[in-house]
């Protein structure tokens, strides 16, 4: 029995369908055969409804209206009412995208530090902008860089193809073209130009870039407790901007004047100086005579003029028709912020603001003691005071 199961499996016939079979096996399960994957794996970057998305996943595109609410509200105060980009605006938005990037992610400084906004925006805010704007930037990116074939030759090139086929079209290795290949040298590029000479800046520019979110593109402060710069001497704007610096005098509300005055060159202090002080004075519509009268402003108005008259606060702070400060170096107090002036006069009393000797003495030796109402009433005359309302003609 078994020398005839041993015939049988040395026969040719059989030993020839057992090869074959073995043969046609291998091949049908191989990687490369037909045999596929049950359920291919998603590539990276493509939805289920395969549009390419980059690394970011399905569903986290940031679009413009999901931004828009957080500029309106966390920008809109400074960022449409002062003349600066309009955040607001879609177009405006993505033209200035990288700006954003800067501002918001990168040096941190939007909304800026000591605004009622910078400790409202939360850090999902933030993210949401950077997203969409960073979405925005590399996209404008993508579109400027120039195909392949627009860039031109930048180094030595053949007429073979980047496969390595030489110019028969045979497949080649990489290695030097076979003969009769053309090649082609491109003409060495010229040397890199020198960059040009950038201007000095503008008062305008740097205005808006270091100044204009608490104080106004033109000096004049939007938000309350700000103080409007328009028209103050220079000598007075250096010597505060000095004072920051070497924190003679501290902000108290955030400690961002000091950084700001710190990271001035002294020929960007010397161009917003002589740019804020050539502005003119900021003006307020006069109060009625029948607001005087009648109305609890027009009644701190009247105590705060009898108060500036017998502490003498006009002779150094707006005298003559012009209503401005007697030395160069005293602020002009006409048409100021009011709720800033109230908070110095308090800083000044409580010791918190020291880089003045006058201020103090005038308020802590007055008796009896200046209250914070005399402080308010100081404030809100101040505001209201105009060029035609000099103490001559009241």
């Amino acid at each position: 029995m078994c020398r005839r199961n041993i015939r049988f499996l040395m026969n040719p016939a059989f030993s020839f369908v057992f090869l074959l079979a073995i043969l046609l096996f291998s091949i049908q399960c191989s990687r490369k055969g037909p045999h596929q994957e049950l359920s291919p794996a998603a590539k990276k970057g493509t939805t289920k409804s395969g549009t390419n998305t980059g690394t970011e996943d399905a569903g986290q595109k940031i679009a413009y209206s999901d931004v828009q609410p957080i500029f309106l509200k966390r920008c809109g105060r400074c960022h449409n009412q002062n003349g600066l980009a309009n955040w607001g605006d879609e177009k405006v938005a993505i033209t200035n995208a990288k700006k954003l990037i800067q501002r918001v992610a990168v040096a941190t400084n939007m909304p800026p530090a000591g605004s009622p906004e910078a400790s409202a925006i939360t850090t999902a805010e933030k993210e949401m902008i950077h997203k969409w704007a960073s979405g925005i930037a590399d996209a404008a990116s993508e579109n400027a860089t120039p195909s392949p074939s627009d860039s031109g030759p930048t180094g030595p090139t053949t007429t073979a193809d980047q496969s390595g086929a030489d110019a028969t079209g045979n497949e080649g290795h990489g290695g030097p073209p076979g003969p009769g290949t053309e090649v082609t040298v491109a003409s060495p590029a010229p040397p890199p130009a020198a960059p040009p000479t950038s201007p000095a800046p503008s008062g305008t520019n740097l205005a808006l870039e270091k100044c204009a979110a608490c104080h106004g593109e033109k000096g004049l402060s939007s938000a309350s407790g700000f103080p409007h710069l328009a028209g103050q001497s220079a000598t007075y704007l250096n010597e505060q901007l000095n004072h920051f610096r070497e924190d003679k005098r501290k902000d108290s509300t955030s400690g961002a004047m000091n950084m700001i005055a710190g990271s001035l060159s002294k020929e960007e202090q010397e161009i917003l100086v002589s740019y804020f002080s050539d502005l003119p004075h900021p003006v307020t519509a006069p109060l009625s005579a029948e607001k005087i009268e009648n109305l609890d402003l027009g009644v701190l108005f009247k105590k705060g003029q009898e108060l500036a008259k017998s502490m003498s606060c006009n002779g150094c702070h707006a005298s003559g028709p012009n209503l401005l400060p007697g030395p160069s170096a005293w602020p002009s107090l006409a048409g100021q912020d009011r709720v800033y002036i109230e908070n110095q006069l308090a800083a000044f009393l409580s010791g918190k603001r020291t880089n003045a000797t006058t201020m103090p003495k005038l308020l802590k030796q007055r008796n009896p003691p200046i209250t914070d109402e005399e402080m308010q009433a100081l404030g809100v005359y101040f505001q209201n005071l105009r060029p035609e309302k000099t103490e001559s003609k009241q």
